[in-house]
């Protein structure tokens, strides 16, 4: 792949932040970076700072892991393609964004693919999971170490959504993801492709009339201040794979693989939990600290719409059997 001259600019720019930083702390055998788009106080944030003490506690020292938030090294794009360059060690990324390298992972970002938390747990923690793991590394050469998320994600908008035909000609946020874009369109919306960092500002000047997220993502990114109407569409529950270089966790010892692999399980565990926990305390906040209505609306046509999109995804990437698996685990839910 050739890149851009931006490109090149971005990566020189940080190889010179990571030189500076190991130059001037650097007593570990092992100093990695993990790179996430998230605020500060965002789940996805507190909880890769938890891996971070985990994985330095459990090596003793011998692995040390300074997170880096806020999109500070770009967005999931360019974060992804750090990673597999191998100038990012370790990232929270989504499942979208991973389908731009292979589609496996992909089937995480379909609308209505799981019933609830639970059915996403079975699916992430059990075989299916595991096999796209291991699909993801051996065409991508990234491992999936495993999968945060949980938190359920809606529509938010500057003008009420009651009825599907509310998104006729809307300008739709979308991430960066051609199935993402055909699905925003097969409800009837107009995309706009926008990294996760912009979404706040074009929301406010009207580049965009809105977009879908989680509950962190309207408060802690403040969505909600231009965009006062959450139809509660519950289109996704969200898996947040977090991901690692694999030539990098091949060379550290095993004992030390175990380490990392260990915290990566309970960190994604930790992120659920926040996440999850906090959906309740999250939409309060959003009613009364933002003024936000919130909208109860028949998904049943959102859901048909959105049949089309999932079934030529499966077709085009030879998926079918993954998703058969996982709307067939869904009936014990």
């Amino acid at each position: 792949m050739k890149l851009k001259n931006s490109s090149k600019r971005y990566f020189f720019g940080i190889f010179l932040v990571f030189s500076f930083w190991s130059c001037t702390r650097n007593t570990a055998e092992h100093t990695f970076n993990l790179a996430l788009v998230t605020p500060a106080d965002h789940p996805h944030t507190i909880a890769s700072r938890k891996f971070a003490d985990l994985v330095e506690d459990g090596s003793k020292g011998k692995i040390v892991i300074r997170v880096f938030d806020s999109a500070s090294l770009g967005s999931n794009p360019e974060l992804l393609d750090g990673i597999h360059m191998g100038i990012i060690d370790f990232a929270i990324s989504t499942p979208n964004i991973l389908a731009e390298f292979d589609p496996t992972p992909g089937i995480f970002g379909l609308p209505y693919l799981f019933k609830n938390i639970e059915h996403m747990l079975s699916v992430t923690r059990g075989n299916i999971g595991t096999q796209i793991k291991k699909i993801y590394q051996r065409n991508t050469g990234i491992k999936i170490l495993s999968y945060a998320g949980g938190s359920q994600r809606h529509m938010i908008s500057k003008s009420p959504i009651r009825s599907i035909k509310d998104l006729e000609g809307q300008q739709m946020r979308t991430m960066e993801w051609e199935v993402s874009v055909q699905w925003w369109k097969a409800l009837g919306a107009n995309p706009t492709v926008l990294p996760f960092n912009e979404v706040y500002t074009a929301l406010q000047t009207g580049v965009v009339d809105g977009g879908e997220n989680e509950f962190p993502s309207f408060t802690i990114n403040r969505w909600a201040e231009p965009a006062k109407y959450i139809a509660l569409t519950r289109h996704i529950i969200a898996v947040r794979p977090l991901i690692m270089n694999g030539k990098k966790f091949n060379s550290l010892p095993s004992g030390l693989q175990t380490v990392v692999q260990n915290a990566a399980n309970e960190a994604a565990d930790y992120d659920i939990q926040l996440e999850t926990s906090a959906e309740f305390e999250l939409k309060q906040k959003l009613e009364d600290d933002f003024g936000v209505e919130f909208i109860e609306l028949n998904i049943e046509p959102f859901i048909e719409r959105s049949l089309p999109v999932i079934n030529s995804f499966g077709k085009d990437s030879d998926l079918d059997v993954f998703i058969d698996q996982i709307v067939d685990l869904g009936t014990q839910f």
